[in-house]
């Protein structure tokens, strides 16, 4: 049986909370695994829907390969505040990119 180790301080809270999940989980994963959420396919599949726009907010830095690579607008998080305001006030180089 493979023991469950939290690699985050939140995985280890959440894991006291709800030691039930953590059973079922140590059940269906009885071998070493390591589980990769495929962001990238749902940005592409949004993206191939010609009614709407897609953009990525993310830590500077924080973004993989995978996600680069679909072509989406990344923005840094901290700049978020270029979306909070009115229209006239975005910066104009964030407008080239969600024009």
């Amino acid at each position: 049986m493979v023991r469950f180790e939290a690699k985050t301080g939140r995985l280890e809270k959440l894991g006291r909370i709800f030691p039930e999940r953590i059973e079922e989980l140590e059940k269906i994963f009885g071998d070493p695994t390591n589980i990769y959420l495929d962001f990238a396919s749902s940005v592409e599949r949004l993206m191939e829907d010609s009614e709407k726009k897609v953009f990525l907010f993310a830590t500077a830095r924080r973004v993989s390969p995978e996600l680069h690579e679909t072509g989406v607008p990344i923005f840094d998080i901290q700049k978020i505040r270029n979306f909070i305001c009115r229209a006239d006030e975005i910066e104009e180089e964030v407008k080239k990119q969600i024009v």
